[in-house]
C-alpha cells in the first residue's frame, strides 16, 4: 500500500482522512492485457523505454507524465520531436477537441430523411452514436454510395458529422 499524494506526488488527497489517502500501486502489466494490445498496437511501456535507455527503472513518474529532462537524460540521448496533431492527422479529420462547426446549410430531401432515419435508430438503440457501417447501410438504403468520399457527403448532408476516435483496443472506426 502507498499514500496515493505520495505516491503521485499530488497534495489533494492530503485533506482526506488517512484510510481515503492509501492505495495500491499497480503495474501496467497486471491492468492492461499488454499482448493482447501488442497483437494489433505496436505498445512501449514506460519503463522498457527506461531499460532500453539504459536509465534505472524507478525513475517512472507514477502520476503518468511524460518527463522529458528525466526520461532523456540517458546515455542513449534520444532525439526529441514534438509532433504537432496537424501534421499527423490526414487533412478530413476533425478532431473533437477543435469542433469548428460549420455554416449552416439547406438539407436536401435525401439527407432529411437520412437525419429521420439515423435519429430513429440511435432513439431505438439508445445510443449517443451511430457507427459508420450503420450510417452506410441507413443511407445506401435511400441513395447508391459509390465510396466512402459519398458516405461522408450524405452524412453531412443530413446535418450530421464524422468524428474519428478509438472503439476499444483492437481498432478504430468512425463514429457519427
Amino acid at each position: 500500500m502507498v499514500n496515493r499524494g505520495d505516491a503521485v506526488g499530488w497534495g489533494e488527497w492530503k485533506k482526506l482522512p488517512v484510510e481515503h489517502q492509501t492505495g495500491w500501486r499497480i503495474p501496467m502489466e497486471v491492468m492492461l492485457d499488454i499482448p493482447h494490445l501488442r497483437s494489433t498496437h505496436p505498445v512501449v511501456l514506460v519503463s522498457e523505454y527506461l531499460q532500453l535507455q539504459g536509465l534505472p527503472v524507478k525513475q517512472e513518474l507514477a502520476s503518468g507524465a511524460w518527463d522529458t529532462s528525466r526520461y532523456h537524460s540517458g546515455p542513449k540521448r534520444p532525439t526529441l520531436h514534438i509532433i504537432k496533431n496537424g501534421e499527423y492527422d490526414p487533412s478530413p479529420i476533425v478532431r473533437v477537441d477543435s469542433y469548428v462547426p460549420k455554416e449552416s446549410r439547406s438539407t436536401s430531401v435525401f439527407g432529411l430523411r437520412g437525419d429521420q432515419m439515423m435519429t430513429l435508430r440511435l432513439q431505438q438503440s439508445n445510443a449517443k452514436t451511430l457507427s459508420l457501417s450503420d450510417a452506410r447501410v441507413i443511407l445506401s438504403s435511400i441513395q447508391q454510395l459509390s465510396n466512402d468520399t459519398a458516405l461522408f457527403e450524405a452524412i453531412e448532408d443530413a446535418g450530421w458529422t464524422v468524428v474519428h476516435t478509438w472503439d476499444g483496443a483492437l481498432g478504430m472506426v468512425r463514429l457519427l
